[in-house]
């Protein structure tokens, strides 16, 4: 709204001449800042939701009476399609940030399996060699077993054997030191 004069902020005032002469008059004695933010709309837009059939009939005698193109409304749809654009373009940046966010988690999520499984393998390996250590331990301590058993059967036999040849050596009363 425009005109600081309130009264004057009627329907009658735009019927009554006299009226409409005073208003103009209090805009120029007392003008005041429009206090909305409006644009001009051409009547076809209107013509257009009565009768869509006599919009470019319309449009096109409105164009030829102002002479010329509505710059107001073409600025107007061309700020609007920017900003249409500018959401577009940033929807898309924050589509592609969330997609790149999406990619970067499950490639770590991989990798953590990745790593947990090399680190279950090697645990396993290593598992697999203590055991193969503990076996092959095993094997040698049963062979060191088996000839510290075997040296002392054979200690034992040599003794048996050295004291039959003494108690033989004694029956025939033989020297021991030539029986040897």
């Amino acid at each position: 709204s425009s005109g600081i004069n309130a009264e004057f902020h009627k329907k009658e005032t735009i019927q009554d001449t006299h009226s409409m002469d005073n208003w103009r008059n209090s805009l120029t004695t007392r003008p005041s800042m429009l206090t909305t933010d409006m644009y001009l709309e051409p009547i076809s837009t209107i013509v257009k939701i009565a009768d869509p059939k006599k919009y470019d009939a319309t449009y096109d005698a409105l164009k030829d009476f102002l002479g010329g193109t509505f710059k107001v409304i073409a600025k107007k749809k061309q700020e609007e399609n920017e900003l249409l654009e500018k959401r577009r373009k940033e929807d898309e940046a924050e589509a592609r940030r969330v997609q790149e966010t999406e990619r970067r988690k499950k490639a770590d999520e991989e990798e953590t399996r990745r790593r947990q499984l090399v680190e279950k393998r090697k645990k396993e390996d290593e598992e697999v060699a203590r055991r193969q250590l503990a076996e092959k331990r095993r094997i040698e301590d049963e062979e060191e077993a088996r000839r510290v058993q075997a040296a002392e059967r054979k200690r034992k036999a040599d003794e048996e054997e050295q004291k039959r040849v003494q108690l033989a050596a004694k029956k025939k009363k033989v020297p021991t030191a030539t029986l040897r």
